[in-house]
């Protein structure tokens, strides 16, 4: 009996610390469940968006300008017009909320494609104000179908010194949406490509008076703007971090001044402030911000101005995404299709090294020579493999040689060009097995290397230098911990 009774006060304290065990073994709370709702609060709510206008997506969002009052729950819909400057919610777990909306933007997309826009995405601690003045705002208006008279050339810009992109027969018919500032040119669509036309050569039997002016200061709505975003991770297992998204129509060019920058991006971007810097990555396509040109798969940061509205320096640490970055992303795969213009996919670890190849294949050039310049032919001396990717244990480095060459130095450096490795043949091979695990040549996943060609242990000359990246392994990513299969949770989210 005593024996029973025994057994029931523990099977009563076992069933009264159960609860208690499980919450300490799990204390964090999961986000994928509160972002999955929100993502059907999307679909459900802004699906078809017209151009030019913003939907409330899910909860948490706030506007100022004239939709104050009748933009305050998801599925309300407003014109950009009566928008200045629109918020979103953080990223919430406790109160089951993210907030989420959607802008549709006309930027210098043809009107021919009708509500196919450039589409903003705000998702989680996003602010977005309008930027273009009052009268520099430019309404899109119908487009107007005209037909070549003649042979004509399409042209980059409006005037014959501007490149010619294609030429077509007479009885060709374009749509045209706009007019330079002089009149004389057409600002039409052909077959995916948006080009200029003189007035001369086109007939219509419809009227042009009524088409916008495109050039000089012009902008659609909210094709120049200032956005903020907070910064980290939320507290919870599979959080996103708070981001605009933006993404144009396939195959179409997108201009738009951001923060004060110019930039031109072709297909879909991320964009997000930490620690007083603009970041950009492009998660499809490419980007060009000034010179600086941005690869899928790839990411670039500029200091911003106190106020954030302009850049104080030069866009830098041009870098490959990592392996924590892109698990973090993963959920945006998930986003609804119907809302934006394609879906997204985050790329993966070969399309960056399938990048990669392709640009230091096409980057490989003549070598530069040293103090013994002279006693060796570089003229064939270049690297030429690896050009993807480094191993996590050894990797094998190939280059042609240079002929009259005794010895080789192979030279590793990491993402901010500090030499962290220095390896000798101490022959005339023209290939040597390194370790490049982290304990040889440190940890990161971003690397360079190039191969000195030594003659009495003097440099003849040196390879181009080519940018690789070393296969996933367990790393940190952000201060809040984790790892490529879990990256954790609170601080910044971008190593």
């Amino acid at each position: 009996m005593r024996s029973f009774t025994l057994w029931l006060i523990l099977f009563g304290v076992v069933l009264v610390l159960a609860p208690q065990m499980a919450l300490t073994q799990d204390a964090t709370p999961a986000c994928e469940p509160v972002i999955e709702q929100a993502f059907t609060q999307l679909d459900q709510n802004c699906a078809g968006l017209d151009a030019s206008s913003a939907c409330y997506a899910a909860t948490n969002v706030t506007v100022t300008g004239g939709a104050d009052g009748t933009f305050s729950q998801p599925g309300d819909r407003t014109s950009l017009s009566d928008i200045q400057s629109i918020q979103t919610g953080g990223l919430d777990p406790a109160q089951n909320e993210l907030g989420i909306a959607l802008m549709n933007v006309q930027a210098n997309v043809p009107a021919a494609l009708g509500s196919e826009g450039v589409k903003f995405l705000l998702l989680g601690d996003v602010q977005v104000e309008n930027a273009v003045a009052p009268e520099d705002v430019m309404q899109p208006g119908e487009p107007v179908t005209v037909t070549t008279l003649v042979g004509s050339n399409l042209r980059s810009a409006p005037s014959t010194d501007a490149t010619v992109l294609k030429s077509v027969p007479a009885g060709t018919e374009l749509q045209a949406d706009g007019v330079n500032r002089d009149g004389q040119w057409l600002r039409v669509f052909h077959d995916g490509d948006i080009a200029w036309v003189s007035r001369s050569v086109v007939g219509t039997n419809g009227s042009l008076e009524n088409l916008p002016t495109w050039g000089g200061s012009s902008r659609t709505l909210m094709q120049d703007f200032y956005f903020t975003t907070g910064s980290g991770l939320a507290d919870c297992t599979g959080a996103v971090p708070s981001l605009l998204i933006i993404q144009g129509p396939e195959g179409i060019p997108v201009s738009l001044t951001v923060n004060g920058v110019d930039m031109r991006i072709d297909s879909t971007i991320a964009l997000w402030v930490q620690d007083g810097e603009m970041h950009l990555m492009v998660l499809q396509g490419a980007a060009q911000v000034g010179t600086l040109s941005i690869p899928q798969g790839f990411t670039a940061k500029a200091p911003l101005s106190d106020d954030g509205h302009s850049i104080t320096g030069a866009w830098e640490n041009l870098r490959a995404m990592t392996p924590g970055e892109r698990t973090i992303l993963t959920p945006l795969q998930n986003l609804p299709a119907d809302t934006l213009n394609s879906q997204i996919e985050i790329p993966t670890e070969q399309d960056i090294q399938a990048t990669l190849a392709a640009l230091n294949a096409s980057s490989v050039g003549e070598a530069r020579t040293g103090p013994a310049s002279g006693r060796a032919d570089c003229s064939r001396f270049r690297v030429t493999s690896p050009l993807d990717g480094l191993s996590i244990g050894t990797t094998t480095f190939y280059w042609d040689a240079a002929l009259g060459a005794d010895n080789y130095q192979v030279n590793i450096f990491d993402a901010s060009g500090a030499q962290v490795g220095s390896f000798q043949t101490n022959s005339a091979n023209t290939a040597l097995s390194v370790d490049t695990s982290g304990g040889s040549i440190g940890g990161g996943f971003n690397f360079s290397w190039e191969v000195q060609a030594l003659v009495n242990n003097q440099v003849a000359c040196t390879t181009s230098r080519v940018t690789v990246l070393r296969e996933a392994g367990t790393t940190t990513v952000g201060s809040g911990g984790g790892n490529e299969d879990n990256p954790g949770s609170g601080g910044g989210w971008s190593p």
